[in-house]
């Protein structure tokens, strides 16, 4: 039995599909699986030891260079290879109008959400097969459902393993540390500096090395100026996704904002303190047994805004839903592992 999982992006969502992965692998062992994923998210399909062949697709970076003559090159030469790919089951577990695009290029009956489960509902009326699965489930929840009813097997939602593979810590680092996952996407989900190094100057006297990654230079400044007059804190090299995965599933804890590096702490069983404000920890959080997920109760959180309103007012110069978070219960927390 061939299948092909549509799953393109963002790194959290990737990486809330492996549990319905690692269901499907239990249940059909001799499954032949491939993927269809963003080529910034490549790496994530391959830690689960089912997974054969990735399709990198590089949509990103299509759309920068939309009218250059090698794109569209580039793009012909991906669908013949989709178009040439014949599969039993295509399940696009991400239901967006674009996965169902580039789902549709394969040989095979297609699968996904319904229109009333969907997060674009237009995009359900192309698939051959649609399901109902509930907006309140958590999205591994979702996942996992939608594989039970295409493959039309029972899941137990209370039990979840993701079961990764992932290639040996290459770095030298501390016996015992912890990663602050700092970096994020949206202006209003960054924790404030200031925070980061009053937690960091808590756990100075803990026994602990701190470490940040970090990908581009704007990611290194913010990190340096953390650790700045701290030596307990470090920078990590920059190293591939890989090795960022093999970093996080070797520490003590993890703690991050509401960012990918979150997600894979959780599903290599790392705990995990994730901190949020200006998104929800509702039905999208890090996703495992050892997971502590701080909403702020500011008036305003969550407001999903990529802004803070009252930094572009003048009135705060970091979002002030942070500063109601408890850094001495993160240090508790964290002093529990």
């Amino acid at each position: 039995m061939r299948v092909l999982v549509v799953k393109m992006s963002s790194l959290g969502d990737i990486v809330h599909t492996l549990p319905a992965i690692n269901d499907l692998a239990e249940r059909y062992p001799q499954i032949e699986l491939d993927w269809l994923v963003d080529e910034g998210f490549a790496q994530i399909p391959t830690w689960h030891p089912v997974v054969n062949q990735v399709f990198a697709l590089p949509l990103r970076r299509w759309k920068k260079n939309l009218f250059k003559a090698q794109t569209w090159s580039e793009y012909r030469q991906f669908k013949q290879q989709l178009i040439d790919q014949k599969y039993d089951y295509v399940i696009d577990a991400q239901g967006l109008l674009k996965s169902v695009f580039f789902a549709k290029k394969v040989q095979g009956h297609t699968h996904g959400y319904d229109a009333k489960s969907i997060r674009e509902p237009l995009a359900s009326r192309f698939y051959d097969h649609t399901y109902s699965v509930s907006r309140q489930l958590h999205a591994v929840e979702r996942i996992r459902t939608l594989f039970a009813q295409v493959f039309e097997y029972e899941v137990d939602l209370d039990k979840v393993h993701y079961r990764l593979h992932l290639e040996p810590l290459a770095l030298s680092l501390a016996q015992k540390y912890i990663v602050f996952a700092h970096a994020t996407t949206w202006e209003a989900k960054h924790f404030p500096e200031n925070h980061w190094m009053s937690l960091a100057d808590l756990l100075q006297h803990s026994g602990v090395t701190i470490y940040l990654p970090w990908v581009n230079e704007e990611e290194k400044a913010r990190a340096q100026r953390i650790a700045q007059g701290r030596d307990w804190v470090e920078l990590l090299p920059k190293v591939s996704l890989n090795q960022i995965a093999a970093v996080l599933q070797n520490a003590s804890a993890v703690v991050g904002v509401d960012t990918g590096l979150s997600h894979i702490a959780a599903s290599v069983e790392t705990p995990v303190v994730a901190i949020y404000g200006a998104t929800s920890a509702g039905l999208a959080r890090p996703y495992g047994e050892r997971v502590l997920a701080l909403q702020s109760d500011y008036h305003c959180s969550p407001c999903m805004k990529k802004h803070c309103r009252y930094v572009e007012q003048g009135d705060a110069q970091t979002p002030p839903c942070y500063d109601v978070i408890d850094l001495v219960q993160i240090k508790r927390q964290l002093e529990l592992y």
